[in-house]
């Protein structure tokens, strides 16, 4: 894309009420929001036996 760049950044510590269009809202101030992601939290158990 001559001429034109992305920017993205990474927001952590977010509640797990947020919603993509609170994000968008809070960063709409900034410029404008062409997308946003919020991703839901991946929880990995490993049972492993010990002995």
């Amino acid at each position: 894309m001559a001429g034109k760049e992305d920017y993205r950044i990474f927001v952590g510590g977010l509640s797990w009420n947020v919603t993509e269009r609170q994000l968008e809202n809070a960063f709409s101030r900034f410029g404008k929001v062409l997308e946003s992601q919020v991703n839901e939290p991946v929880f990995r158990f490993n049972n492993w036996k010990s002995g």
